[in-house]
C-alpha cells in the first residue's frame, strides 16, 4: 500500500521521502531523515505540515545512500518543529572520511 498524507488519506505525501514524512507528521516519530536530489525533502516537509531542510551538499555525509547524482544529492532532516530539526541536523551534520563528497569545513 502506498504511503498517503495522514492529513486526509487521500493526498500523496511528496516525493521520495514521503513516506518518512507522513511518518513524522503522523506522530510515528519525532524526526526522520530524507534523501533531497530533487525536493525530495522539502516537498514532504510542506505537503505534511512539518520542517524539513535541503542541507548544503557536504554538509551530511551521504554514506551508505544510493545516490542519484553525485553532484546533487544529500540528506536532510525532517522534523515536527524547528528546535527538533536543529538538534537532528547536529547529529547527522559532520566530515565523515567514508564520504568523498563530505566536507572537512568547520561548522
Amino acid at each position: 500500500m502506498p504511503a498517503r498524507n495522514p492529513w486526509d488519506g487521500a493526498s500523496v505525501p511528496g516525493g521520495s521521502s514521503g513516506g518518512s514524512g507522513a511518518a513524522v507528521a503522523a506522530g510515528q516519530g519525532q524526526a526522520s531523515i530524507g534523501g533531497d536530489c530533487g525536493c525530495s525533502v522539502r516537498n514532504p516537509a510542506g505537503l505534511n505540515g512539518i520542517f524539513g531542510m535541503r542541507v548544503t551538499h557536504g554538509r551530511v555525509p551521504t554514506t551508505g545512500s544510493v545516490p542519484l547524482s553525485m553532484t546533487m544529492d544529500t540528506l536532510g532532516p525532517l522534523a515536527r518543529s524547528l528546535e527538533d530539526l536543529a538538534a537532528m541536523l547536529g547529529v547527522i551534520a559532520g566530515y565523515d572520511p567514508l564520504d568523498i563528497t563530505s566536507s572537512a569545513a568547520r561548522r
